[in-house]
């Protein structure tokens, strides 16, 4: 009898895709920011996409 058990690793697909989309809105929020910088609204943004 093995005593490895059988992991599924369908959900670590569904994981990444959402880390990568969150990592994205982050970036895209940062560019934003940089762009102009007086919008503090977007640096918050990015901080709260990657506190998530």
């Amino acid at each position: 009898m093995s005593t490895h058990s059988k992991i599924d690793l369908s959900t670590l697909g569904w994981v990444k895709t959402e880390i990568d989309e969150t990592l994205k809105q982050a970036r895209l929020a940062l560019e934003s920011f940089v762009e102009n910088p007086t919008d503090k609204t977007r640096l918050r943004f990015c901080g709260k996409h990657l506190h998530q």
